[in-house]
């Protein structure tokens, strides 16, 4: 065979190589896995959220669902890291939901940005979730995104000019506060203090060292909900009419224990990054399924994890089950399409995202929705 001709063979095979390429199918049944957000009985109904979906769509297969379920007991991030590789790993699966908790989310975003697998952050996200990677996408907000609503709120509802920031001092402390002091300073705030405690920390001296500065108008409050009321009761022992405006990592009525907080003592604000509108039919229905399900009423990750998964059914429906595709699908969210309406609000991500939040004050036995920086930006 001439050159001429065996170069023009080559040509053709590697003309075929890439056609072949190109037209591989995706999975006979494109899989989202769920990484340790969703139990049997949650799991259940997303299944059926799947199902009534796939009845109204007109492409793609049926999409099933892969559950690892939550780790018992502290989290363990080798254990998380080798559930990331497995489902990496699974062929079938197109996308991953999860998983719970700051460290494991990002821990585990190593892992699927290596492998190329498209991983929704239900909860816990630290603002370094949002920089993990191309494949990763935080859906509620950040911590330094609660600080800059707590400051913004506090600066425009409650008229504060002198705040004062008290936080736990792990990564969720540091990154509330990195956002409430940025949003301070934008706001031209007068921030006497800043101070960072622990669980071993003597909160009575160090809340009369902060106040020996001058009592603010509001206290900033960023801590797990077993610390805040520590931490509520030795600033209100030395200040005896503060307002705290309070960060705690997402918990909401349950996980925040509301009925210990709402003692006849301070005026407490939290933040939540979702609460159910008894006016929107569809939370109205997904909130009566959910608890009649669990057993318990659904927190704000349940939520995040629903839209999650709804999301990921109408992106592999609209392109079709490639990772890649997927990606990018969600990445145009907000941009060059139009942000996914979920019930948590308009879902998009980076520069288009516009996170869910809600301001709360905490009253003997519920949270009662105050204000959302919507309001403001509306107003």
């Amino acid at each position: 065979m001439s050159a001429l001709r065996r170069g023009r063979a080559v040509g053709a095979l590697l003309l075929l190589t890439v056609a072949a390429a190109a037209c591989t199918p995706g999975p006979a049944r494109p899989v989202i896995g769920l990484a340790g957000v969703a139990d049997d009985s949650v799991a259940g109904l997303l299944r059926d959220v799947l199902r009534r979906q796939a009845a109204g769509a007109t492409l793609g297969p049926a999409i099933g669902l892969a559950v690892r379920r939550p780790v018992a007991g502290p989290p363990d991030i080798e254990t998380e890291i080798r559930m990331a590789r497995d489902l990496a790993a699974e062929a079938s699966i197109v996308a991953v939901v999860g998983h719970a908790g700051r460290r494991a989310s990002l821990a585990s975003a190593a892992v699927y940005n290596a492998r190329h697998v498209p991983q929704l952050v239900p909860g816990g996200a630290s603002r370094l979730i949002a920089h993990a990677g191309a494949w990763t996408f935080p859906l509620a907000p950040s911590d330094s995104v609660e600080g800059r609503a707590l400051v913004e709120f506090a600066a425009g509802r409650l008229q504060a000019r002198r705040l004062a920031i008290a936080y736990e001092n792990d990564e969720y402390g540091r990154g509330v506060r990195s956002g409430a002091r940025a949003a301070a300073a934008r706001r031209r705030l007068d921030l006497l203090d800043e101070l960072p405690f622990d669980a071993g920390s003597d909160l009575g001296l160090l809340a009369q060292a902060m106040l020996a500065r001058g009592l603010p108008d509001v206290v900033l409050l960023a801590a797990s909900p077993r610390q805040l009321r520590r931490a509520v009761d030795a600033i209100a022992a030395v200040n005896p009419t503060p307002r705290f405006v309070a960060a705690v990592g997402g918990a909401t009525h349950a996980a925040l224990g509301v009925d210990s907080l709402a003692r006849p003592t301070p005026e407490l604000f939290v933040a939540a990054p979702w609460l159910p509108d008894p006016g929107d039919p569809a939370q109205e229905a997904f909130v009566r399924e959910f608890a009649l399900r669990a057993g318990r009423p659904p927190e704000a990750r349940d939520a995040f994890v629903h839209d999650a998964v709804q999301l990921l059914a109408t992106a592999v429906t609209t392109v079709g089950p490639d990772r890649v595709r997927l990606r990018d699908y969600l990445g145009s969210l907000g941009r060059s399409r139009p942000a996914f309406a979920g019930l948590t609000g308009p879902v998009a991500f980076g520069d288009a995202a516009r996170p869910a939040l809600v301001v709360c004050r905490v009253e003997r036995d519920r949270l009662v929705p105050v204000w959302r920086p919507e309001a403001d930006e509306a107003g």
